[in-house]
């Protein structure tokens, strides 16, 4: 089987499978549309498809339960539920009376009754089993949800983890408590039998303590995994979907994102996590010091608090210095970006110095501030440290005076000396835990601010799209504000479209040409106003469903690494070879070769830099094409091309128009001519609005003048 082959039967079974979740989805109560639920089949990880379906389910708004169930505990109670075939084919169970059970087959796309042998001998004997989530799944604070230990882990998981910890412990005074024994009792009679017994003893507590450790570390860490994915997730999304506001961040901070993630991912390990839990029980040993060695545990007693305000003093530190490298990570992370996106053009510019010199500069910053926070990082901890060896020492003189006056026993001193050091040892982790802590809550503070920034789609959105108007693009009374304290770009602008028109933008540069292109396909949000796209509002659109509305070319080509056929067709099931190559016809995409499927396969490099910026444009034209948007919205899209292939893209593109409705930026007057009528534009306002005709008119009398 071909890649080609195998990638178009995964196509087939995530349709089929989308088919079916979306189905289901409905009869749960969702409005999702299809496309969405296609989307989130296509973009899950999951490998087993019992698995993507859930994850797919999941993601809007509803809390899955999948795993094994018989026939004999399947009952009406469970409908709907999804349920998976022994061929791996997905069904809906509809209802279920006595022994014969309603499914909706998403191969025959229809509803079946089986009795209890078929429906035995088709069920595979995994379902999927949805409810409502009650908390909003797409809201800030679901999304912050999963940064939190607690909530991460859950009230069971933590419950077993405290019980883990308890027994633990427990069992870690065992040690002590065999010293003691043996000193005090063993040797002095030669007790060679208690001695083995006690021997035993210790190892099956040692050997259950590792276990217990264990079994901890990896419920934590099988809980991080799954935050884990969740939060890549909401990252992921809020990269795409953050809005173009006025305080967005620049790429080179968004960049960092991840590096905060990880930061933070690192400390809410199972070792952090695992020594908060494990601090309690440290005054646990110091009452069984107090049992067996009486007014010894005065000396951790006293060194508890001695550490506890020594780590304290040193958090305002480490606080700000914590704060500086972030801060300077970040800065370094943003130039890079910036040198990374224009390479070429800091080889030849002369502007190597300023950059390098930049760039020195704020690794200096950052060597800086970063060194100083593992000095204090370092004090603090040789600190507590020394302070651990003098209890120890305390502990073994003070011992001796009370063994001297016949108070304790050689045996408790030894038991002692080991205690104070399970007692301080969380102590002296805890100091090497708040070091590493300032940094994971900057790191989260980073995170927690970047999740809760506004999207370009309003939560939620989902709404089934309405096309019942003759108007293509209404926009009403749009202000626009493109910095915080900048005058408004559009104020109170108003502009109607009717569907089939073909309408040129042009203006001079810097007029707001680009920025109603934005605005119209949803990534500038107007301050005032609604822009209404078919009769829809453009917030209502899910991105799922966007690009088959609007088809758009930005001026900035943007393709990733890849064969042509990705490039156009996206890895949509919907967009077949013969459109795909009808498309970069038209787009005058004939570098590609001779116009069969093969020319699908060409490979393209990252960010398209094995093609000319005229080739991009066309790739672009293709994949704006290609599945057929009632609208079509174009920026400079021929600026790159010489002008016999702009008269081939024109002459082609003319006959993929039909009735749909065609909005272009342009400057060159063969795209204008194209259209039918001309919108001009001047400093944020519409200054004319007229036929090509009167638009050219206007240009051949301002000709004549300057003559």
């Amino acid at each position: 089987m071909t890649a080609v082959e195998a990638t178009e039967i995964d196509a087939a079974s995530q349709v089929r499978d989308a088919f079916v979740v979306h189905a289901l989805l409905q009869r749960l109560g969702s409005k999702n549309t299809y496309n969405e639920v296609k989307e989130a089949v296509s973009s899950s990880p999951r490998e087993a498809t019992i698995e993507w379906a859930s994850d797919a389910i999941s993601r809007f708004g509803f809390i899955c339960n999948s795993g094994s169930a018989k026939v004999s505990e399947i009952s009406s109670g469970l409908c709907p539920a999804l349920l998976l075939g022994k061929e791996g084919d997905l069904a809906i169970l509809e209802n279920v009376r006595g022994d014969e059970f309603t499914i909706f087959d998403g191969n025959k796309r229809k509803k079946r009754k089986l009795n209890k042998a078929e429906f035995k001998q088709w069920y595979s004997g995994q379902l999927v089993y949805a409810q409502p989530e009650l908390e909003g799944h797409k809201t800030v604070k679901a999304r912050l949800k999963a940064l939190s230990p607690l909530k991460t882990l859950g009230t069971a998981r933590f419950s077993w983890i405290a019980i883990a910890a308890l027994l633990s412990n427990i069992l870690g005074l065992s040690t002590s408590l065999f010293v003691m024994v043996v000193y005090d009792r063993v040797l002095p009679n030669q007790a060679t039998q208690s001695l083995y017994a006690l021997a035993i003893g210790v190892g099956f507590a040692v050997l259950f303590d590792t276990l217990l450790k264990g079994a901890r570390s990896r419920i934590v860490e099988r809980a991080s995994v799954g935050a884990d994915i969740a939060v890549n997730e909401d990252i992921f999304e809020q990269f795409i979907e953050v809005s173009n506001t006025k305080d967005r961040k620049s790429v080179g901070e968004l960049a960092s994102v991840m590096r905060d993630f990880e930061v933070y991912r690192d400390f809410m390990s199972s070792a952090t996590i695992l020594t908060l839990i494990d601090l309690p029980f440290v005054l646990v040993f110091v009452g069984v010091i107090y049992i067996i060695g009486g007014p010894l545990f005065l000396i951790p007693l006293i060194c508890i608090p001695v550490i506890l305000m020594l780590i304290l003093a040193v958090q305002p530190l480490l606080v700000r210095n914590s704060a500086a490298v972030s801060a300077s990570a970040q800065s370094r992370q943003s130039l890079l970006v910036e040198v990374l996106g224009g390479l070429d053009a800091l080889r030849v510019n002369g502007a190597f110095a300023l950059m390098k010199r930049k760039f020195l500069t704020q690794s200096n910053f950052y060597a800086k501030a970063s060194h100083q926070a593992k000095s204090y990082a370092q004090i603090n901890g040789n600190t507590i440290t020394i302070i651990q060896q003098i209890s120890q020492v305390a502990i073994i003189v003070y011992g001796f005076h009370l063994f001297a006056d016949q108070v304790i026993t050689m045996g408790a001193i030894i038991a002692t000396v080991i205690l104070s050091g399970r007692a301080l040892g969380p102590l002296a982790k805890v100091g090497q835990t708040l070091g590493r802590a300032n940094a994971a809550f900057v790191a989260r503070g980073n995170l927690k601010r970047f999740l809760s920034a506004s999207r370009t789609q309003s939560d939620g959105s989902g709404s089934a799209i309405r096309n019942t108007q003759n108007v293509a693009v209404e926009i009403s009374g749009a202000t626009l504000r493109l910095s915080e304290m900048g005058r408004p770009l559009f104020n109170s602008i108003n502009l109607s479209i009717k569907k089939g028109e073909k309408v040129a933008i042009v203006g001079r540069t810097g007029s707001g040409k680009t920025s109603l292109v934005k605005m119209i396909v949803g990534l500038l949000k107007p301050e005032t106003g609604s822009v209404i796209i078919n009769g829809s509002d453009i917030r209502q659109y899910p991105r799922a469903d966007l690009f088959r509305a609007i088809g758009t070319v930005f001026q900035e080509p943007w393709l990733f690494a890849g064969t042509l056929r990705d490039n156009v067709g996206l890895g949509q099931d919907d967009c077949s070879e013969e459109r795909m190559l009808e498309c970069l016809t038209a787009a005058g995409a004939d570098f590609v070769g001779d116009g069969t499927t093969a020319a699908l396969e060409f490979a393209i490099q990252d960010q398209g830099s094995n093609l000319s910026g005229g080739q991009k444009q066309a790739v672009m034209m293709a994949r704006a094409l290609a599945f057929k948007p009632a609208l079509l919205l174009f920026d400079e899209p021929t600026s790159a091309m010489d002008g016999l292939t702009e008269a081939n893209v024109i002459k082609h593109l003319s006959e993929q128009l039909d009735d749909r409705t065609l909005i272009i930026v342009t400057h060159k007057m063969p795209v204008v001519a194209m259209c039918d009528r001309v919108i001009v534009m001047d400093q944020g306002r519409i200054v004319g609005d007229g036929t090509k005709d009167a638009y050219f008119e206007l240009l051949k009398k301002q000709s004549e003048k300057k003559n």
